[in-house]
C-alpha cells in the first residue's frame, strides 16, 4: 500500500469536520448579528423619539409620532421651512412593535398617535419592541422625555402603577 497520499475516507473525515466547524461558526455569528440588529432598532427608536421632541421645541410647533402596531415602521412629523412632513422609520426585518401603553391605556393592535406640544412635552408612554424571544420595553417620560428601558411586561406595569400611586399624571 502506497502512503504518499491520503485515502478517500481520511479526506471525507477532514471535510466533515471542517463543515461542522463552519456551521457552528455561522450559527453563532447569525445569533450575534440578530442581537446587534435588535439593539440597533431599540437605539433607533430612542433617537427618533428624542429627535421628534427636539424638533418640536426648536421650531415651536406641535409634532407627533404615529405607531402602527404589528408593523416594522413608525412615522414622525418633521417641520421644514414651516411645512410638516412625515418621516418614515423602518426597522430591521422581524423587529415588530407589538404593544403600546399611553398612561393607563394599553393596546396591542391598530395605529396610535403620540402628540407633542410646542415645548416637546407629551404623554408618558411605553412601547414594546420584539424579535423572536428578544423583547424590550421603551418608556418615555411625558414632560422631560427621559427614556427608560425594561425587559419585561411586569416592570412596565409596576412603573405605571407607581406613577398612579404617587399621583403623577401619565397622560
Amino acid at each position: 500500500m502506497n502512503r504518499d497520499a491520503f485515502s478517500l475516507i481520511e479526506l471525507l473525515v477532514v471535510l466533515t469536520l471542517i463543515s461542522l466547524v463552519a456551521v457552528s461558526v455561522s450559527v453563532r455569528w447569525s445569533e450575534s448579528y440578530k442581537r446587534v440588529e435588535f439593539q440597533s432598532a431599540v437605539e433607533r427608536f430612542l433617537d427618533m423619539e428624542a429627535s421628534t421632541r427636539r424638533v418640536s421645541r426648536r421650531v415651536r410647533r406641535n409634532a407627533s409620532i404615529m405607531v402602527d402596531l404589528g408593523s416594522e415602521s413608525v412615522s414622525a412629523t418633521r417641520w421644514n421651512d414651516g411645512v410638516a412632513h412625515q418621516v418614515q422609520y423602518t426597522f430591521p426585518s422581524g423587529v415588530n412593535l407589538n404593544m403600546i401603553r399611553v398612561g393607563q391605556i394599553e393596546a396591542s393592535e391598530g395605529q396610535h398617535q403620540i402628540a407633542f406640544d410646542q415645548a416637546g412635552a407629551g404623554p408618558t408612554w411605553a412601547i414594546k419592541l420584539q424579535r423572536g424571544n428578544q423583547q424590550q420595553w421603551l418608556v418615555f417620560a411625558g414632560r422631560t422625555g427621559q427614556q427608560l428601558e425594561f425587559g419585561d411586561d411586569e416592570a412596565v406595569e409596576e412603573f405605571f402603577k407607581k406613577m398612579q400611586v404617587n399621583g403623577i399624571n401619565a397622560d
